[in-house]
């Protein structure tokens, strides 16, 4: 088969026709997005230059299967034992949709170059330290007294480690 150009994106990169995935089996395409999925989540946990090649820039090329995750997975833990669950569920959603539209156009208007999906895609992997604080609290929370500096531990380390990151 004829190794034709395909539409470029806006990183400059060029697929080809030999790049198809629709052929590969399902295995095969899942592997590719946990390998995705983790090299995004460490670009994110530990922002060091990793060195990426044109076509693996981490966070470039976004995917949306990370941050899907790391959201459903904050949306149900916040909203465990809830009265209200499906209120504090749609909240998670909605403020990360609102995130990334306040991220895109701020950095659209200071002249960077981003589209709403990265920016939720950005967002969704820097919601994963969040994610462990909230699990945290909710599995050690039934085994220890319900004091309010419990549950800020954890917290206040998640926000340490994205502060001490950006």
């Amino acid at each position: 088969m004829a190794s034709l150009p395909v539409s470029s994106s806006n990183e400059g990169t060029r697929m080809t026709m030999d790049d198809n995935t629709i052929d590969e089996t399902i295995m095969t395409t899942i592997s590719r997005d946990l390998v995705t999925i983790g090299r995004n989540l460490r670009t994110v946990l530990i922002p060091i230059n990793w060195k990426f090649t044109a076509q693996e820039q981490a966070l470039r090329n976004w995917d949306l299967w990370g941050p899907l995750i790391f959201m459903l997975l904050l949306a149900s833990t916040l909203s465990w034992g809830e009265q209200e669950a499906s209120t504090v569920f749609a909240l998670v959603f909605a403020e990360c949709a609102l995130g990334a539209i306040v991220l895109t156009g701020n950095v659209i208007l200071l002249g960077g170059d981003i589209v709403f999906f990265q920016a939720l895609c950005l967002l969704g992997y820097c919601l994963f330290p969040i994610c462990v604080a909230a699990i945290f609290c909710v599995v050690f929370s039934q085994h220890a007294e319900q004091s309010s500096a419990y549950p800020a531990t954890p917290v206040c380390v998640s926000k340490g480690w994205l502060g001490l990151h950006m």
